[in-house]
C-alpha cells in the first residue's frame, strides 16, 4: 500500500538536526485525504514502536507538502529503519472493516471513560460482546404472572447441577437471570437484594421492580464513566410483580434499561426472540410459558438440551410470591 520512492536525505538547514525526512507513495488507486492518511500511519506506528517510542522518534507529516497520495514524514535519524518497518506493516487505509482495530491501535479501548473518534466506548461495547457469550436466558409476561427459564450449561460432568443457579430471587415478589460474567451478575444480584430488604425495613412495604433496575442500572453507569474500573460484563432480566401486575425489565452493560413482554440474552439471543416473535402471546398462561420455553431451549440446545441444564421461577400476579420451577413440575408439563 505505501511505497518509499526516495531514499532517506538529511533535512535542511533551516529545520532541525538530526532529522531525515521520508518521500511516500500510496500504490492503491484511490485518492486519499492528507488525514486519513496520517491517521492510518500514527496507528500502525503507535502499535509499533509504543507511545514512548513515538514520542523519541518525533515523527511529523509535513502537510504543506502532500500532493494526490503523496507525502513527506519528518522523523529522528535514529528511529529511520523503525519507521520503514511499521510503513511496510500498512496494508489498508481508512478501511471501514478495520476502524475498530485502528482505534485499538490509538489507545481508544484502554479505558471505558475514553470516547473514539467516531463516539465510540469500546470497553463497553466489548462488555456487550460477553454478553452474548453468557448463556441463553428466557423471560416471558405471561396473563397470570411473569416467568424466568436459563439454561445452566454445565461444562463438567463432575459438577452438581443443583449447585448452579441461574435464577435468583430478589425479593418475596421478584427474581432475576444473568447473562454474561456471573460472578458481576452476582454482585449486581446482591445489591438489589440488599436495596429490596432496607426498602422493606425503612418503608414497611416491598420495593417495586421499576425502582430496583432503576438503581441497578444507575451501579452499571458509573462503571462507564468513571476510570480506575471496567463495565459490569452482564445483563440481567429482572421480573417481578407490583400491586398485581406483571413487569419484566432487561439491562444491559451500559446502564440502560427497557421494559418487555417477552425476551432473552445470552448466546442464542437473536434465534430465541425469532421464535418468540412468532410463538408468544399475551393470553399465555404461565404453564404454557414453561412448555414454550422447554421447546425454545431443546431447539436452540439441541442434542446438549437436558432437563438438569434447565432453571427457573415464576411468580403468579394473585399472590406474588416467588416460585423455583421443579424438574417434576416441568417434565409433567411436558407430557401434556
Amino acid at each position: 500500500m505505501i511505497k518509499i520512492i526516495n531514499k532517506i536525505k538529511p533535512l535542511s538547514p533551516t529545520l532541525r538536526e538530526k532529522k531525515r525526512y521520508l518521500v511516500y507513495e500510496i500504490t492503491a488507486g484511490k485518492k486519499f485525504m492528507f488525514n486519513e492518511i496520517k491517521n492510518t500511519i500514527d496507528s500502525v506506528n503507535l502499535r509499533f514502536l509504543g507511545e514512548l517510542g513515538m514520542a523519541r522518534a518525533g515523527i511529523m507529516h509535513i502537510d504543506n507538502l502532500y500532493k494526490e497520495n503523496k507525502g513527506i514524514l519528518r522523523v529522528n535519524h535514529k528511529y529511520v529503519n523503525e519507521l520503514k518497518i511499521s510503513l511496510a506493516l500498512i496494508k489498508n487505509i481508512n478501511n471501514e472493516q478495520s476502524a475498530t482495530n485502528s482505534h485499538q491501535m490509538m489507545g481508544y479501548d484502554r479505558t471505558s471513560t475514553m470516547f473514539s473518534p467516531d463516539g465510540r466506548l469500546l470497553q463497553v461495547e466489548y462488555a456487550k460482546k460477553t454478553v452474548r457469550q453468557g448463556t441463553s436466558a428466557i423471560g416471558i409476561v405471561c396473563k397470570d404472572g411473569v416467568l424466568l427459564v436459563a439454561d445452566k450449561r454445565i461444562l463438567d460432568a463432575f459438577i452438581v447441577p443443583d449447585s448452579i443457579e441461574k435464577v435468583y430471587q430478589i425479593d418475596a415478589h421478584m427474581d432475576a437471570t444473568a447473562s454474561g460474567i456471573l460472578s458481576d451478575g452476582r454482585v449486581l444480584i446482591e445489591r438489589a437484594q440488599v436495596l429490596a430488604q432496607q426498602h422493606r425495613v425503612t418503608f414497611d412495604a416491598p420495593m417495586d421492580t421499576h425502582s430496583i433496575v432503576k438503581e441497578i442500572c444507575d451501579m452499571k453507569q458509573q462503571f462507564t464513566q468513571y476510570g480506575g474500573a471496567r463495565p459490569f460484563g452482564v445483563s440481567i432480566i429482572f421480573g417481578g410483580v407490583d400491586y398485581k401486575v406483571p413487569r419484566l425489565f432487561v439491562t444491559d452493560p451500559t446502564g440502560i434499561y427497557f421494559e418487555y413482554k417477552a425476551t432473552a440474552i445470552g448466546e442464542a439471543e437473536t434465534e430465541i426472540k425469532e421464535i418468540l416473535l412468532k410463538r408468544y402471546k399475551e393470553s399465555l398462561l404461565i404453564d404454557d410459558g414453561i412448555r414454550l420455553c422447554i421447546e425454545i431451549l431443546k431447539k436452540v440446545l439441541g442434542k446438549e438440551f437436558s432437563m438438569e441444564r434447565v432453571d427457573g421461577a415464576f411468580i403468579k400476579s394473585e399472590d406474588a410470591k416467588y416460585q423455583k420451577l421443579k424438574k417434576d413440575h416441568i417434565k409433567r408439563l411436558v407430557k401434556e
